[in-house]
């Protein structure tokens, strides 16, 4: 049976002071080993794919010109897939008798 890959963004909040650098971007899905991503500051978005059902944590920090770095911000979600299908086709109906 094959896994449903579920398409994800993440949607970046704006940098709060002009100072940030980068930011690090870091998606855990279901326990895995951690995908970090250096990511700039103007960024809006970070599409991922995971798994339906999957258990993820993204965490997100901003670095300043200095190297000081941000409180993060964890934000855990389940990815469940809220899409439905589409609409069937036609049906046709017979008289048989």
């Amino acid at each position: 049976m094959s896994v449903l890959m579920l398409q994800c963004r993440v949607l970046l909040p704006a940098v709060q002071q002009a100072t940030i650098e980068k930011r690090i971007l870091t998606i855990t899905i279901m326990g895995q080993a951690p995908v970090i991503q250096e990511v700039a500051p103007d960024l809006e978005y970070v599409n991922f794919q995971s798994p339906q059902n999957g258990d993820i944590i993204l965490e997100l920090v901003d670095v300043d010109r200095e190297g000081n770095r941000s409180e993060p911000r964890i934000i855990p979600f389940k990815a469940l897939s809220r899409l439905a299908p589409p609409q069937p086709g036609d049906m046709t109906v017979e008289v048989i008798e």
